[in-house]
């Protein structure tokens, strides 16, 4: 097989069902390959791409960070599940770095970014971490912005102390929602109480919100412990919650980034109807598609040609 056909199979393996994979290509006329040979030049490459992923990770941010090191460079984290043969649900932890350079505005509320930088881990919180490592000189001064999970932040404070933190605003507005479902019952009342916390949190007023919050009346046993969970959390993440003072600056407080990484990296791939991975296959196929979305599909290029 041609480096050209190899480079075709792996290309589409990782964007395909591996037998649509298979249609696509005999009914194109360019090979006669079966579905599990897809599968196995595809799960090969996977494996070789992850051990040039820490250079090429290192390499793009630098490019990233050095377009205009006083524009802020997000790094955003989050993770979703994946159906694995060995144990059921298992979380696909991933990461999104990008410069305020490559946000382009498409209208007045939409914005698109046009490079990005990904690493996606399918198990292990630490393992996931170890892969981040090869950019730890380009996040002293990155902007990080998560949920509420707390082994993000964890480990941000161990590592990046002096960087900026940033509660997801949409996630704080989210834990507001779901207690004022239990605590509101009227439609209307609910919907006026949400949109006045919200407008606090983003006015800075969290004291105002946690007031209101506590003297919010209540029935039953199931809405004191969403009230009492809501006012830790909020308290917990005071210092990443000074949303008119980020927004003053100029950063972003929302980490919708990295929820449409998930969208268009794994969901489409690899959460398909019917799917069940090893978790050493959806890793590959994880490698190939990161590698694919950060712009370094040449990495495949050249394995094939050396």
């Amino acid at each position: 097989m041609s480096p050209y056909l190899q480079e075709l199979v792996v290309f589409t393996g990782q964007n395909l069902v591996y037998a649509e994979d298979s249609e696509q290509l005999s009914r194109s006329n360019l090979l006669d390959i079966t579905a599990k040979q897809i599968e196995r030049i595809t799960n090969s490459y996977g494996l070789l791409s992850e051990t040039y992923s820490s250079e090429l990770q290192e390499n793009q941010l630098h490019s990233l960070y050095s377009k205009d090191s006083s524009r802020p460079l997000y790094c955003m984290l989050d993770g979703s599940m994946v159906l694995t043969r060995e144990s059921s649900w298992k979380e696909i932890k991933l990461c999104r770095l990008f410069s305020e350079q490559d946000r382009l505005s498409v209208s007045k509320t939409r914005t698109t970014l046009r490079q990005s930088t990904y690493v996606g881990h399918l198990g292990g919180i630490n393992d996931f971490l170890k892969k981040l490592d090869g950019m730890a000189t380009h996040l002293e001064n990155a902007v990080f912005i998560a949920d509420g999970a707390k082994w993000i932040w964890r480990w941000v404070n161990d590592h990046y102390p002096n960087s900026v933190q940033i509660l997801d605003f949409y996630h704080s507005k989210e834990k507001l929602c779901d207690f004022a479902k239990l605590a509101i019952k009227e439609e209307e009342e609910r919907r006026d109480w949400i949109a006045l916390q919200s407008g606090l949190l983003l006015n800075e007023e969290l004291n105002n919100v946690l007031e209101n919050i506590a003297y919010q009346p209540i029935e039953g046993r199931k809405s004191a412990q969403s009230r009492k969970a809501l006012l830790n959390y909020f308290e917990n993440n005071r210092e990443r919650m000074r949303y008119k003072t980020y927004q003053k600056k100029g950063y972003l407080i929302g980490s919708g980034a990295i929820e449409s990484a998930h969208r268009t990296i794994v969901q489409p791939r690899m959460k398909r109807s019917g799917q069940r991975w090893s978790i050493r296959g959806a890793q590959n196929v994880l490698n190939l598609r990161t590698l694919n979305k950060s712009g370094n599909w040449n990495l495949i290029k050249n394995m094939m040609l050396n």
